[in-house]
């Protein structure tokens, strides 16, 4: 995954997950957790023996309402819940540490409403942003999600909203992390879907 750029990178394509099995798997980049109410699209699979729809679920190779793996065999499904919750630890010596800047790939984002994104560092709300298409997008669409911080952060979390029964797929995870922590000054997003514009904000001290 050369979209990462230069520098300590982490990456994560679900691969040694269990597919079917793994619910709310915890893997090398963080935790990914659903949220919400259970999803009872028709995608939505019981995963890990808990009730249909209920968690995030790594999936096998092939498409499922337009969602697939773009790298590898396996690939992390919304399990059309409303959201999946990223959480990246970075305690003193971490390997998460001092995040400079995380990359991922979605699939199927925002096809029936829209998608939100909320991000949080050390407990901070650092940036928040919704993207949302008249009519919405067409199945099965392929976004890379890139997101620089101006300055390292630790304790990451991102909170991926896209609609209960609209789900999306996770792939192709990158974090770059840099060799000294820095307290978190500022972020910019800027992400491939249509009609999300790039945009800054910095934190007051």
């Amino acid at each position: 995954m050369s979209f990462i750029g230069g520098g300590t990178t982490i990456f994560e394509s679900f691969e040694t997950q269990t597919p079917g099995s793994s619910r709310n798997p915890v893997t090398s980049v963080g935790s990914f957790t659903g949220l919400g109410t259970a999803g009872s699209g028709s995608t939505a699979v019981s995963c890990g023996g808990a009730a249909v729809g209920d968690g995030a679920c790594v999936k096998p190779a092939g498409s499922a309402g337009g969602r697939f793996a773009t790298d590898g065999q396996n690939w992390l499904d919304s399990n059309d819940m409303e959201s999946i919750l990223w959480t990246i630890p970075g305690p003193d010596g971490a390997p998460f540490a001092a995040i400079t800047r995380i990359a991922f790939l979605l699939t199927d984002i925002d096809d029936v409403d829209w998608v939100r994104f909320n991000i949080q560092a050390g407990g901070d709300a650092i940036g928040s942003t919704q993207n949302s298409v008249s009519g919405g997008l067409r199945d099965g669409r392929l976004h890379l999600v890139t997101m620089d911080f101006s300055e390292a952060v630790r304790n990451v979390a991102i909170t991926m909203t896209n609609g209960r029964n609209d789900g999306f797929g996770i792939d192709s995870v990158g974090v770059a992390v840099a060799p000294v922590p820095l307290p978190a000054a500022g972020w910019l997003m800027i992400a491939g879907l249509g009609g999300l514009a790039a945009l800054r904000r910095r934190r007051k001290v």
